[in-house]
C-alpha cells in the first residue's frame, strides 16, 4: 500500500462513526470526535468480515463472510453486539465485542482478512493495522 493510500485511509477512519446499542440507547461517536461516556471503561474491539482488505463486495457475499465471523465469535464465547461502522455513503456491518484481549481482536481480523480493527483498552481507542500489528491512529478515552 502507498504511502497515499495509507493517509487517505487514515482520513476516512477519523470520519468512520460507529452506532452501538449500549445499555437502554444507541450511542455514536468517532475516534476524532468522542463524548463522554462509561461504555470505554470497557474492553472492545469493533471487527467486520466485510470488504476484505478494502475491496467492495456484493452484500451477498458480506452478509455470508459477517454470519463467518458471528458464528467464530460466538464459538469463542465472547459477549458481543451487532453494531453499523459509517463514513459518508459507506456503511459497513460489524460486531462490538467485548472483553476481547488485543491479540485475539487482531487474529480475529486477521483471519477475516481485513486491513485494520478497531480496539478499546480502556485508556485508548485505536485502529490497528492487522498484518503489522501497529497502531496506525489513536486517541484517549473521555469518560
Amino acid at each position: 500500500m502507498s504511502i497515499t493510500d495509507k493517509n487517505n485511509l487514515i482520513e476516512i477512519y477519523k470520519r468512520n462513526r460507529f452506532k452501538i446499542p449500549y445499555k437502554d440507547r444507541l450511542i455514536s461517536f468517532s475516534i476524532s470526535n468522542l463524548e463522554s461516556s462509561d461504555i470505554y471503561t470497557l474492553p472492545f474491539a469493533i471487527i467486520t468480515a466485510e470488504n476484505p482488505m478494502n475491496k467492495k463486495c456484493p452484500d451477498e457475499i458480506n452478509s455470508q463472510y459477517n454470519k463467518k465471523l458471528e458464528e467464530e465469535i460466538y464459538k469463542l464465547k465472547y459477549d458481543y453486539k451487532k453494531c453499523v461502522g459509517e463514513e459518508g455513503n459507506h456503511s459497513e456491518n460489524s460486531f462490538i465485542i467485548y472483553n476481547i484481549e488485543k491479540d485475539a481482536a487482531i487474529n480475529l481480523g486477521t483471519k477475516f482478512k481485513q486491513y485494520c480493527i478497531f480496539y478499546n483498552d480502556g485508556n485508548e481507542l485505536s485502529y490497528i493495522e492487522c498484518e503489522t500489528r501497529t497502531t496506525i491512529l489513536k486517541a484517549k478515552v473521555i469518560i
